[in-house]
């Protein structure tokens, strides 16, 4: 009878499965929330040892890279960058050795280490500065289906942060149509805005489709030069602006050789040219910052031409 007992507490207190024990966790709500929106559905079954890096953990990250990481949506993208998190099976401090190699499932290889003390750490050679350190600060976390280790640093590996503007709006869904406009207008590879720094307001696909009629005309080959008038009208060459960066009001210079209006409001929120809204911002690249807008820009030049579409 007590053998049933004893076994009966010890199943309830396993019985909440490895993605519940992480929406339990406040200080985990970052890491949950990109596991909400990712391909990432299978933590309350497969089992799995997962290393979550805290709120604090995700701060420590560079300028704009929360927002790039927000920014891709559900993609393959950020549920590649997830898995680097997750090792398949259940791994125990218990069973660590001193020093050992282990797969993550997105295929990347980390090393954790045990001191003599019991603390664990975790060494990703190919981090985004060359080495990771990240350090567990809460370890052996039992679920129904694996086990979670807290940890103090993101494990994030150099490919995501050496893309360039270009390779990042590619892995976000939302901007499918941008970047079909940018293959059509030929502003692709090192051209857009690389190999110059910058920063670019993508519209998102919502953006496009409030102009349906007009982006059909943009896409014709014969309308080439209007949509690359376009399209550059979206790109601030040789300034990085972040949000954190922005005054209140100013006036900036595009690469067709316009201007555009950032204004940004008490409450943080940033509109161009005072009608359309960045909806996520600072996004982080290796040569510029990304940002999201709702509605695409026009440049003057080709304003009239816009309204005879009725849509502008």
């Amino acid at each position: 009878m007590l053998k049933f007992l004893v076994a009966t507490l010890v199943l309830a207190a396993t019985a909440t499965n490895v993605m519940e024990f992480l929406e339990t966790k406040p200080e985990l709500s970052f890491f949950v929330s990109l596991i909400e929106d990712s391909y990432l559905q299978d933590l309350d079954r497969t089992v799995v040892t997962v290393f979550a890096p805290t709120n604090e953990a995700f701060a420590k990250l560079p300028p704009g890279l929360i927002g790039g990481l927000q920014g891709m949506g559900r993609s393959d993208d950020l549920t590649r960058f997830l898995d680097i998190h997750v090792v398949p099976g259940e791994v125990y401090s218990k069973d660590l050795k001193a020093d050992q190699n282990i797969t993550t499932r997105d295929g990347n290889i980390i090393e954790v280490t045990k001191s003599a003390a019991g603390v664990v750490h975790i060494i990703d050679n190919a981090g985004s500065n060359g080495v990771v350190h990240a350090k567990v600060i809460s370890a052996d976390n039992a679920a129904s289906n694996g086990v979670v280790h807290i940890i103090d640093a993101v494990l994030i590996t150099k490919s995501i942060l050496e893309r360039n503007i270009n390779q990042f709006a590619s892995t976000i869904p939302d901007l499918s149509t941008f970047v079909a406009a940018l293959t059509a207008g030929k502003l692709t590879k090192n051209t857009y805005p690389s190999p110059i720094r910058g920063t670019v307001f993508a519209p998102t696909n919502e953006a496009f489709a409030k102009i349906p009629a007009l982006l059909k005309h943009l896409l014709e080959p014969a309308n080439s030069k209007e949509l690359h008038a376009v399209l550059t009208y979206h790109v601030i060459q040789s300034a990085i602006l972040y949000s954190y960066n922005l005054k209140a009001n100013q006036t900036v210079p595009t690469a067709d050789y316009g201007s555009v209006e950032i204004t940004k409001t008490a409450q943080n929120q940033i509109y161009v040219n005072n009608n359309s809204h960045v909806t996520v911002a600072d996004i982080h690249t290796n040569n510029g910052a990304l940002h999201l807008i709702d509605t695409v820009l026009i440049p003057p030049a080709l304003a009239a031409r816009a309204r005879s579409f009725d849509l502008h």
